[in-house]
C-alpha cells in the first residue's frame, strides 16, 4: 500500500510517520489476536484514508503539482491565488482543472493534507489538539475540530482517545 501511495504522488515524510507509528504500535502488542485485527483492519483502514484523502489517484501532473506545493507549504495558510501564482496559472483556470481531474476542490485537498499530517501528530501525543491546529494554519480550535471531524469522523479528542488507548 505504501508504495502506491508514493506513486500516486503523496509525501514520503507522511508515509514515513505513518510507518514509523504502525512499527511502534504493532511492537508494543504482546497478544496475536490483537495483532492480527491491528494489521488487517487498523492499517489497511490508515493507509485508505490517506489513500482516499489524496483522491484516489492523481489524473495529471497539475495535480502532483499541486499536492506538491501544498505539502511544501504545510505549515502556512496556503491559498488557490498562492498555488495559481506558483504554478503561474490563472486561479479559475486551476481550480477547474484540478477539481475536473480529482473531484474534489483545492480548498478540499489543501483541509485534507493539513488534517492527514495532524491526524499523525495527534496520534504520537506530544503536542496539544490546540497547539497541532495552529501548527497547520488553524487559528480557531472549533474550526479545526469542524474541519477535523469532517475528514476523519471524530473530533481529535476522539480520535486520540480511540488510537492512544
Amino acid at each position: 500500500m505504501r508504495r502506491a501511495l508514493y506513486e500516486v504522488g503523496i509525501c514520503p515524510k507522511v508515509l514515513q510517520d505513518i510507518s514509523i507509528v504502525n512499527i511502534n504500535k504493532i511492537e508494543n502488542i504482546n497478544d496475536l489476536g490483537p495483532l492480527y485485527y491491528y494489521y488487517y483492519y487498523h492499517m489497511a483502514k490508515e493507509y485508505s484514508n490517506l489513500a482516499r484523502s489524496y483522491s484516489g489517484e492523481l489524473k495529471t501532473g497539475l495535480s502532483k503539482r499541486v499536492y506538491k506545493y501544498v505539502h511544501t507549504h504545510i505549515y502556512e495558510n496556503v491559498k488557490l491565488k498562492d498555488i495559481a501564482t506558483h504554478l503561474h496559472m490563472v486561479p479559475s483556470y486551476l481550480a477547474h482543472r484540478f477539481k475536473k481531474d480529482t473531484s474534489i476542490t483545492i480548498t478540499e485537498a489543501i483541509q485534507r493534507t493539513k488534517i492527514t499530517y495532524a491526524r499523525e501528530d495527534i496520534i504520537r501525543g506530544q503536542d496539544s489538539i490546540s497547539s497541532i491546529g495552529a501548527k497547520y494554519g488553524f487559528t480557531d480550535g472549533s474550526y479545526f475540530c469542524k474541519i477535523f471531524k469532517k475528514y476523519i469522523g471524530y473530533t481529535p479528542s476522539q480520535y486520540k482517545t480511540n488510537n492512544n488507548g
